[in-house]
């Protein structure tokens, strides 16, 4: 399956579409964000192109949403997910500090949905499953940021995404 898909890759991937592909369930979304998360700069240097393409159409998006929308009120959005207890240690001791994230942090609107993905993985001794709930405000100039459904692979999950670092 993984063959079949690197191959589809090859022959149809656009710039246009990389959010797509980086939505899709696939060896690209998980090299890449493994890549972001140990910062393997040889890897990243082979994601250069992807990276870059996914970052150009969020911050295209993003300008796009800022031009057009009259409606300027907070964004909740919600990420679940599991983590290890110190990194959980070390971000509860860090609230109301600033945090960046070094991979692109996919969120949803859907508080279930993110719930879901929180779920997914057994619990062990050493992980948590977490709920992050996120505040976005449009008014001000933080990382860009863009609702991705129409252009995710997997539309129903009402996706937002939020530019790395």
């Amino acid at each position: 399956q993984e063959m079949k898909i690197i191959d589809e890759f090859e022959k149809t991937y656009k710039a246009e579409n990389a959010i797509w592909w980086y939505t899709r369930e696939s060896c690209f979304y998980r090299m890449m964000n493994k890549a972001l998360r140990i910062q393997d700069f040889d890897m990243l240097f082979a994601f250069r192109f992807f990276i870059t393409d996914i970052s150009k159409q969020i911050k295209s998006k993003h300008e796009k949403f800022i031009r057009t929308c009259d409606n300027r009120n907070i964004i909740r959005v919600y990420r679940g997910q599991i983590i290890g207890n110190d990194e959980l240690e070390l971000m509860k001791n860090s609230i109301g500090e600033f945090l960046s994230m070094n991979s692109f942090l996919s969120t949803t609107r859907d508080r279930s949905t993110a719930l879901d993905f929180a779920r997914a993985t057994p619990k062990r001794d050493n992980l948590q499953q977490i709920l992050f709930e996120i505040e976005i405000d449009p008014r001000l100039e933080t990382k860009a940021f863009a609702d991705i459904t129409q252009i995710s692979y997997f539309q129903k999950e009402d996706e937002i995404l939020i530019m790395l670092g």
